[in-house]
């Protein structure tokens, strides 16, 4: 129940929230993925542990997913998470984080894209 209230409270004063993997448990538990779009290990894994959430039609099949200060990710998508959360922190920063995602992503840097500061 504390995890509940704690990031309940983050969300309540503006400040992002993150899960990745079984992780994202505690935010289904919280009722945070209940209107929010979100990811986590495979459709139906949530509600195989967690009996009150309600948030089935919200699920995307996507590594990752940012929606209204709750950023979700399955448990094969470390990159995409990161760059989930730095497009959170510092969305400023977007095309050198989508650079350095495609890296990630594709094991090559870009030369052509890469034009600003490294992250």
């Amino acid at each position: 129940m504390e995890v509940s209230e704690a990031v309940n409270a983050m969300v309540a004063v503006g400040q992002p929230v993150a899960a990745i993997r079984a992780a994202t448990l505690a935010l289904a538990h919280a009722g945070l993925l209940d209107d929010r779009g979100h990811t986590s290990n495979g459709k139906g894994f949530i509600e195989k542990y967690v009996r009150k959430y309600r948030g089935q039609g919200m699920y995307r099949a996507s590594q990752a997913v940012s929606y209204r200060l709750v950023i979700t990710a399955n448990g094969v998508a470390p990159f995409a998470f990161a760059a989930e959360i730095f497009r959170t922190l510092a969305p400023e920063r977007k095309l050198d984080i989508d650079t350095y995602e495609s890296l990630y992503a594709r094991g090559l840097l870009d030369r052509y894209r890469c034009t600003h500061n490294a992250l």
